[in-house]
C-alpha cells in the first residue's frame, strides 16, 4: 500500500464506515494507517481520558521494555497527544521541551522509532477545537509524510463520525 495515496486509503475507509461499529472502524483505521506508512505503530485518541480508543502498536516490543522505559514512552506519547490538541496542528515528539537528541536516541534505542507524530482530528470548521488525535510512530523505513498526508490525517473526524453514527 506504500505507493497508494493516503486519499485512496481514506476513500476506502469511508466506504466501509457506515457498515461498521465505531470500535471496529477505529481498529481498522489505525491498522490501515500503520500499514500505509509502514509505521511501527498508530493510535487514535477520541476523548480526553488519556486512553487510546484503538491502537495498532508495537505492544510486544513495549511490553518487553524495562518499566522505566515503558513509562517514559507513555509520557512522551501522552505529551504528543496533549500538544497536538492544544496547538491544533501536527506535532512531533522532537517538539517536546526536552533535549531532541535524547528523545531521538531513546526512541531509536527502545523501539527503532525515529519520531512520534500527533495529528489533531477535527469534525467541523478548521478553527474548531480538535475532537481527537491520531498518533503515528515512524520507523527508519516508514513512508515520510507529505503535505497531502498532513491535511488528510487532520480531517479524519468525519470518517469517525460516519462509523459512530451506527452506535446511536
Amino acid at each position: 500500500m506504500a505507493d497508494a495515496s493516503i486519499f485512496r486509503f481514506l476513500f476506502g475507509m469511508a466506504a466501509q464506515a457506515p457498515g461498521l461499529p465505531a470500535d471496529e472502524f477505529q481498529r481498522r483505521l489505525v491498522t490501515g494507517l500503520a500499514n500505509h506508512y509502514g509505521a511501527e505503530g498508530c493510535s487514535i485518541y477520541i476523548d480526553t481520558s488519556g486512553w487510546a480508543a484503538a491502537a495498532a502498536d508495537p505492544a510486544p516490543a513495549v511490553e518487553n521494555l524495562p518499566r522505566l522505559d515503558q513509562a517514559r514512552l507513555e509520557t512522551i506519547e501522552a505529551r504528543v497527544v496533549e500538544m497536538a490538541r492544544d496547538r491544533n496542528r501536527m506535532v512531533s515528539a522532537l517538539d517536546l521541551d526536552e533535549d531532541q537528541e535524547q528523545i531521538e536516541a531513546f526512541l531509536m534505542r527502545t523501539l527503532g522509532v525515529v519520531d512520534i507524530f500527533g495529528f489533531p482530528i477535527t469534525r467541523e470548521a478548521d478553527d474548531a477545537a480538535p475532537s481527537g488525535v491520531v498518533v503515528i510512530f515512524l520507523g527508519e523505513n516508514s513512508k515520510p509524510f507529505r503535505d497531502p498526508d498532513m491535511y488528510a490525517l487532520s480531517s479524519l473526524g468525519g470518517l469517525i463520525d460516519m462509523a459512530g453514527a451506527q452506535a446511536d
